[in-house]
């Protein structure tokens, strides 16, 4: 085989991974750290996989279900770092008119928007899946507490999905992994 027909099939077989990713609901940004090229090639790999693909209308459906899964989990994963405690700078004296700098722990509740979002995704989800949830019984009565946990299995799930696709080989080392950062308001 020639030289460039390997390289246009390597290429074509890095549009197709990158297609499926992002029908999985990756986000481009994802994609491109996975694949090791920057975001705006991405984006140029799904526009040529997507030429390919036009008008399959299955393709279309997994696409922008993937969207919805990836909009669900974003907004689980918003909701669980907005109950993280934080923390407060503020600097004030003490008896001997000394300026120090005191960090105050601030507990947080949740943003609830960021349920309801997530919760609107998956609304839309069952639509377009043409799941009528008005006709399913509805024999539950939900808490949160009951939520809160849903929420929890549903983010150990979608952590375990990073494990099912293993790193791509870009030839290049991985950047270490950073530590835990603590947000810091002012």
């Amino acid at each position: 085989m020639p030289p460039g027909r390997a390289r246009n099939d390597r290429a074509v077989d890095r549009e197709n991974e990158a297609w499926r990713l992002r029908c999985k609901g990756w986000t481009q940004d994802r994609i491109a750290k996975h694949l090791g090229v920057a975001q705006p090639s991405v984006w140029e790999m799904l526009k040529k996989a997507g030429a390919r693909r036009k008008g399959e209308t299955e393709s279309y459906v997994l696409e922008h279900i993937g969207q919805l899964d990836a909009a669900i989990e974003q907004g689980f994963a918003s909701w669980f770092a907005s109950k993280k405690p934080t923390q407060r700078k503020r600097e004030t004296t003490d008896e001997e008119g000394n300026v120090i700098t005191v960090y105050d722990l601030v507990e947080r509740n949740g943003t609830v928007s960021y349920l309801y979002a997530a919760f609107a995704a998956m609304d839309r989800k069952a639509k377009v899946l043409g799941i009528n949830v008005a006709d399913m019984p509805q024999e539950q009565t939900f808490t949160i507490a009951s939520l809160t946990g849903e929420i929890a299995e549903r983010r150990r799930a979608y952590d375990s999905r990073d494990e099912e696709i293993p790193p791509a080989d870009t030839g290049q080392p991985e950047a270490g992994a950073g530590g835990g950062d603590t947000e810091v308001q002012e």
